[in-house]
């Protein structure tokens, strides 16, 4: 069972502008509203790979209304736990050049809590941890405001206290605070993990190293992180994948496919890593799910993977190699 938190919880509209110019007049050729954010990207691609998941959603006003009635609408609100807050979640656009496979993504802040929402949040929070004992917790995407950087991190321990497995997909100090805590597993992208790896190697005293080939530049990081307790996977989009393990450290290249829509391909990782780990316990295989899930979203317009019988398929033509750390 995984779990997923969804704070900044986002009503997306996908706008299909095919000669997309800036500082002209566009009149779109599709339009599509989803509730969205990367919580909610993550639980619908599980479910089409046939998981057992859910997910804690904050919600608020005429918004977050809307979000619901569209989750209801494809069957996921059974699988949603919803909290209301007063102030409106955000609208986020996504303007979509399918056949240039470019996409422009203009992302709102979201809604601030009060005070007593978000201690009203932490409780309930923690209290459908202990009531469901998922196998996984999924922290994934920003935070609304005035919401702690550290509130990822400070729930980290306590999930561990319950023997939950902590996931961690963000970026900046929320990700430097949540690195701190150990958690299970981190699966970030290059950008997002390179905006906190200078300070970590710091902390850590581990050097970055100048390498021109991306994924031995952080090796060494990744490793120790390892070391303390934390698996690293880092994607980087035609570049591939490469994970840091307490099983090994693996490349995964990526195969040439006709990109439409590159935008929720980390999400789509996600789901499909932690697919492939719970089928065969193995974060080879899960890193060959990852890429799978991830390629089969980027050939799409919406967020959306092929069923879970074609992403295993795929999965198992993986180009998978080995990282022999001895010759870095």
């Amino acid at each position: 069972m995984v779990s997923i938190l969804s704070l900044n919880t986002s009503l997306d509209r996908i706008l299909v502008v095919p000669q997309f110019v800036p500082n002209t007049v566009h009149r779109v050729s599709d339009e599509t509203w989803i509730g969205g954010g990367k919580a909610l990207n993550v639980l619908a691609a599980l479910k089409t790979l046939e998981c057992s998941a859910s997910a804690f959603v904050m919600v608020g006003n005429t918004t977050g209304a809307t979000i619901q009635s569209l989750l209801k609408k494809k069957g996921m609100d059974r699988d949603c736990t919803f909290f209301a807050i007063e102030d409106y979640s955000r609208i986020c656009d996504v303007i979509v050049q399918p056949d240039a496979g470019r996409a422009t993504v203009i992302n709102s802040q979201g809604p601030a809590l009060s005070a007593q929402e978000l201690d009203a949040l932490e409780v309930a929070f923690r209290h459908e941890l202990a009531e469901n004992r998922p196998d996984y917790l999924v922290f994934t995407g920003s935070l609304p405001l005035n919401v702690p950087d550290a509130f990822y991190a400070s729930l980290i321990g306590y999930a561990r206290d319950l023997s939950i497995k902590s996931v961690v997909d963000a970026t900046g100090t929320p990700l430097a605070s949540a690195l701190r805590k150990r958690p299970w597993l981190v699966k970030v992208n290059f950008g997002e993990f390179m905006s906190v790896a200078p300070t970590l190697a710091e902390e850590l005293n581990i050097p970055l190293s100048r390498s021109d080939i991306w994924y031995h530049a952080i090796t060494a990081l990744c490793l120790e992180l390892v070391k303390r307790g934390s698996n690293v996977v880092v994607t980087n989009g035609p570049q591939g994948a490469a994970a840091w393990t307490s099983d090994g450290s693996w490349i995964a290249k990526a195969v040439p496919i006709e990109v439409r829509n590159a935008i929720g391909s980390g999400d789509a990782f996600l789901a499909g890593f932690l697919a492939g780990y719970m089928e065969e316990r193995r974060f080879r295989s899960a890193l060959a799910w990852g890429q799978s899930a991830a390629s089969s979203n980027a050939t799409r317009v919406l967020p959306e993977i092929d069923a879970r019988e074609s992403i295993a398929n795929v999965a198992r033509q993986a180009h998978i190699e080995e990282l022999f750390v001895e010759n870095l």
